[in-house]
């Protein structure tokens, strides 16, 4: 029997993705409640604060039997925190906006089962989000003074923890390091086997974990005396996280693969492993061609040609010479909306259809509802494709119409653009591009891709015309977004680098003419080497969504 992910692997796999989730700005408790729950000094800190400086992150498992030990109208996952900026306190510098952790709790039930984990990447992902709102209102709005607040908008973002000892924990500080963060105590970098036995011994003799050499130094490494454990002491404890840039797209802590893997080279598979265009490729097009198959070859890629001599642009904007592409990002909070309505297990139906790969037999087809009537009643839905056979790997009818949605008719187009997100990222692509949004509004057709192990998601050398059917392609433009915070991605245009999706709210635009290809992971993100174990999932499944346009902007 199909399971809900095989069967619709949109839905979120990760740890708590089925609970509810509220990313608020301000607190939905009471004072007296936070103070309740939140056994902290920090607490009254937050309490203090303007209200537009405070947010919040509450977490709940779905509806069902109580969990013992839990309290009865808490919620089982609780974190604060405030947003600084140049115009709401002196002491940030002009191009910051500064996050402090000011509560972070999981009730005892709940604790060492990955929920603190769960609970900290909504925390810095909701943060960087509304970090960039407030980046973007710095340039825009007038201070008290009638003055804009700042020459230039912040465009760095910093994420601390308050001072107090209880968010130097063991426990949270695996929690911080597993996220991103370095740790160290006094001029010495923790390492993970550090925080598991400080969080062991915590957890055994309440915390006791003093261990220092005599003379109340760490004794210095020698054949005659080992190197004994650095000692706990909270107040000695520094975290640091590395500033974000706001004006970029927002990749989680613990996105894999991330930066690391790929400027390491053990992101994406080489360039020579991809493999050459595929003789099926100039076969497709010899068979549209009156000359043949020698000519054919030339056509296929004469506009990557003319755009690498700049004869051509991307909509009138020039490709960037190294990757063939014009690269930007938007904020991510629309990229978000978008994606959590796509990933939402409540707006897919279920429909049984054949597999022509698998003798007919039926399996389980999803169908994205993207209008419903008055009642909540689908009126509008999206199917995929089972047909394109130009895919990373070898093609599966069944697996590739569960990874793609197409929006071709008008009615379709209109509900998708009406969904959480979609039309907010388009009104900022137009600015950023300097497009009329009633272009943008109006795309020839959509798709909405999963990119995971599976790769029917992803497409190996093609043009775009080639599979919408258009012959002329010299005025095709693509616009993609990818709306996944959880890994990099690539695509290749033909005689160009790869070009990077460098997380959620990274947009490339390229001439959809061009012939090009998604990049796949490689073997070395297949098989989760380098990834911590809390991370859990063999392989990262990311979400994009695709616009095409035809005719020029």
């Amino acid at each position: 029997m199909e399971d809900a992910l095989s069967s619709n692997p949109f839905v979120d796999a990760s740890p708590f993705a089925e609970w509810k989730w509220r990313c608020v700005s301000g607190a939905l408790l009471s004072d007296d409640e936070l103070r309740t729950q939140l056994v902290s000094g920090a607490t009254s800190t937050y309490l203090v604060q303007a209200a537009s400086a405070q947010y919040s992150v509450h977490g709940n498992p779905p509806p069902g039997p109580t969990t013992p030990g839990t309290e009865p109208g808490s919620p089982a996952a609780l974190a604060i925190f405030t947003l600084h900026s140049p115009s709401s306190d002196p002491a940030v510098r002009a191009n910051e906006v500064v996050c402090v952790l000011r509560g972070f709790q999981v009730q005892p039930a709940y604790k060492r089962q990955g929920l603190g984990h769960a609970l900290f990447r909504r925390v810095h992902a909701f943060a960087f989000q509304m970090a960039q709102l407030r980046s973007i209102a710095e340039h825009i709005m007038p201070t008290n003074a009638g003055s804009k607040s700042n020459s230039a908008k912040p465009d760095s973002f910093l994420f601390r923890l308050h001072e107090g000892c209880c968010f130097r924990s063991p426990a949270a500080l695996l929690v911080y390091q597993r996220n991103g963060a370095t740790v160290t105590a006094g001029t010495n970098v923790v390492e993970p086997k550090q925080l598991y036995d400080w969080a062991a011994r915590e957890s055994v003799d309440g915390g006791s974990t003093s261990t220092r050499a005599p003379g109340g130094h760490d004794a210095a490494p020698s054949p005659a005396t080992p190197r004994q454990p650095i000692a706990f002491k909270p107040m000695d404890i520094e975290v640091i996280w590395d500033p974000l840039d706001l004006n970029a797209a927002y990749l989680e802590p613990i996105a894999y693969p991330g930066w690391v893997e790929e400027r390491g080279g053990k992101a994406f598979t080489s360039l020579d492993d991809a493999g050459a265009v595929s003789n099926e490729a100039f076969d497709r097009r010899a068979d549209q061609e009156e000359e043949g198959g020698v000519k054919s070859r030339m056509s296929l890629i004469r506009y990557n040609s003319e755009l690498k001599l700049g004869a051509l642009t991307i909509g009138g904007h020039p490709a960037d010479q190294r990757t063939g592409c014009y690269r930007f990002a938007i904020p991510a909070w629309p990229c978000a909306l978008l994606e959590r309505y796509l990933r939402d297990p409540a707006n897919t139906a279920l429909c049984q259809s054949p597999d022509p790969a698998n003798n007919g037999k039926v399996g389980t087809v999803p169908r994205l509802i993207v209008k419903r009537d008055r009642t909540g009643e689908p009126t509008v839905h999206l199917t995929g494709y089972n047909l394109y056979m130009s895919t990373a790997a070898k093609h599966s009818p069944m697996s590739q119409v569960r990874r793609t949605r197409l929006a071709s008719t008008k009615v379709q187009k209109d509900a998708l653009l009406a969904l959480p997100g979609c039309k907010l990222m388009l009104t900022t692509v137009a600015e950023k591009l300097g497009w009329n949004i009633k272009y943008l509004s109006s795309p020839y057709q959509v798709h909405i891709l999963l990119q995971d192990a599976d790769l029917q998601g992803g497409f190996d050398w093609h043009t775009d015309g080639d599979g919408i059917k258009i012959a002329n392609e010299h005025d095709l433009v693509t616009l993609s977004i990818q709306l996944s915070p959880s890994a990099v991605s690539a695509m290749w245009v033909h005689g160009f680098q790869p070009c990077i999706y460098g997380g959620m709210g990274s947009c490339v635009l390229f001439h959809g003419g061009c012939l090009h290809r998604t990049l796949p992971w490689g073997p070395a993100v297949a098989r989760g080497e380098g990834r911590h174990p809390s991370n859990r999932g063999p392989h990262p499944s990311i979400v994009k969504v695709v616009f095409l346009y035809q005719p020029p902007c």
